[in-house]
Order: C-alpha cells, then structure tokens, then sequence
C-alpha cells in the first residue's frame, strides 16, 4: 500500500512539471533535452563538490596551463615555496598588484629597490605618506640629498627649527632676496631676533654642518609657505634620517620616475602586502619571486590572475611536473 501511494505521488510530481513547463514554453521537451537538463545538474552538483578541479579543467585555463610562460614559471624552485606562503599568496591576489606587475614597471623596481623594502625605517616612511608629498616637488627632494641635510637631520632642535613658519618665512625671504654671496648667519640672526626661533638659530649657527647647509641654499629654495614643515613631519613620523645616509635611497631620490611610482598611491596600497612579505624569514626569496619579470609576465594573462583570485594558483602549479 505504501509503495502505491509512492508511486502516485512521483507520478503526481512528473505531471504537474511536464503541466509547468507547457504552460511556460508550450512546447513538448524532447526526451534528449530532458537528459541533458538532467546531466547539467549532475555537473552543477560536481562543481559544488569540487570547484577547484571545475575551474582547472576550463578550456582557456587548460590552455594557458599548457604554455611554456607557465610551465617556466611553476618548475621555478623559489616560486613554487613562495606560493605555499600564505602571505604571497595574498599578495598576488592584489588587484592592483596585478594591474602594476601587468604593466611591466613593478618588477624592474623591485629588483632595483628590493633592499630598501626590506628596511623597516623605508616602511614607515611609505606608510606615514610623508615622502610623498616631498617627492613632488624637485626641490624639497634636492634637499634630502643634500649631506648637510642628512647630518642635521638627526638634531632634535634642528628638526624644531623645521617646523617653525617663522623659520620657513625667513628662507623664503632669504631665497627672494638673495645676492651673489652666500647668506650670512649673522644678517639672519638679526632677522630672528625677538622670535622664538632665535635662540635655536643661534645655537645652530655654531654648527659647521648648519652653515654648509644654508651655504648650499637648497633650504632656501625648497622654502614655499610651510613647505619646509613637511621635512620635519617627515622626520618625526619615520626613521628617515637612517635612510638618508643610505646609498639606494639616494640612488631613488636621483631616479625621479622611480620615485614616483615608489610613493604612488597604487604602490601604497600593495605597501602592506609587501612589507609582510619583506619582513618574512625567507625575505630575500620571497622578493625575488615578486620583482621577477617572468612572474610579473605571467600576472599579464587574465588567467594566471583568476586562478589566484580564486586560490587555485597553488594547485596549479603543483599540477606541473618539474
């Protein structure tokens, strides 16, 4: 009795489909459809099951797994532990890593620059975005080259001086005035008296370094209605004058499109990937693989960039056979 009743209610449920879908089409489905609306479900199902392999068995996935770029790329001994790293793993899923590695300039830059993103000093002054708005400017930037300047740099009352807009107005005036001589310190002095910078101004005048600086000029040039706070916020919110003495920090400061990329904004928002990766105990391999030019290659194809978006990129590669 109970397999009676079974059986009318399937036969029940087949009527009232075959009634829907009448009423929807008013056509009959043929009996391959039928099968085949059937199979795509079972697919459905698979994918549920086992997404991964779905989406690596893609025709166009398949393809680009079948290339020579790719095959290269995954037998590489140092991109194959890089990619078990969590942390890279994340890295390459960056939009806008895959955007600036697809571009061809991050890799170039990281092999040139590889060092100082391994320098904590060089994080902090990416991640207080000081450097930027220095870097905009041709002559704030003369200044952090400046050797005089690095000296100071490390002078608490100097950096006070930095800040005070009497001490920014008083190079500006100097600059606007200046004549064939070099600025003289006793002329400024007098200029700063009765100003809360005098003091200071007097006391770093005894300084031989604080001379050569104003006798450079550069000061005075970079001077514009506060700009020379800017140094000072630069070096009260980073360890920037370690970097100033460091000879790939002088060599980005002199490589104004370097300089620029480094401090864009695109470059800040991958900064945070980058610094867990450099400050990873495998630093250097790590680096390597994401400042090669073949995986910056690789990131160009629409693929390479799905397969990590999708956690996948690691099992693909383990699928390549050294």
């Amino acid at each position: 009795m109970s397999n009676k009743r079974n059986w009318i209610l399937g036969a029940i449920m087949v009527v009232a489909v075959v009634i829907g879908y009448l009423g929807l089409t008013g056509k009959v489905p043929p009996r391959d459809q039928t099968q085949g609306a059937i199979g795509a479900a079972h697919r459905y199902q698979a994918q549920q099951i086992s997404a991964g392999d779905v989406t690596l068995t893609d025709a166009r996935i398949q393809a680009f797994l079948q290339t020579d770029l790719f095959h290269k790329v995954a037998t590489d001994a140092k991109f194959r532990a890089a990619i078990t790293n969590p942390k890279f793993q994340a890295f390459a899923k960056n939009p806008t890593f895959q955007k600036m590695a697809s571009e061809g300039n991050l890799s170039e830059y990281l092999s040139t620059y590889k060092g100082l993103f391994q320098r904590e000093e060089f994080d902090a002054m990416l991640a207080s975005k000081k450097l930027q708005n220095i870097a905009d400017t041709e002559k704030m930037v003369k200044v952090l080259q400046n050797k005089s300047f690095a000296e100071m740099a490390k002078d608490p009352k100097f950096v006070a001086l930095l800040k005070d807009p009497k001490f920014d107005a008083l190079m500006e005036q100097s600059e606007a005035q200046k004549t064939t001589k070099p600025l003289e310190l006793q002329d400024m002095s007098e200029t700063a008296k009765g100003t809360k910078i005098n003091v200071i101004f007097v006391e770093m005048s005894k300084n031989p370094t604080f001379n050569q600086l104003l006798a450079d000029d550069v000061m005075q040039q970079a001077a514009k209605a506060g700009q020379l706070s800017d140094l000072a916020d630069l070096l009260e919110s980073s360890h920037a004058e370690a970097m100033l003495s460091d000879a790939s920090f002088q060599e980005l400061l002199a490589n104004p499109k370097a300089l620029n990329f480094v401090t864009s904004d695109e470059m800040a928002q991958v900064a945070m990937g980058l610094t867990a990766l450099a400050h990873e105990s495998s630093a250097a391999e790590l680096l390597a693989v994401a400042s090669d030019p073949e995986t910056a290659e690789a990131f160009r194809h629409p693929e390479m960039q799905e397969m990590a978006n999708a956690d996948l990129l690691q099992h693909a590669v383990e699928s390549v056979k050294n």
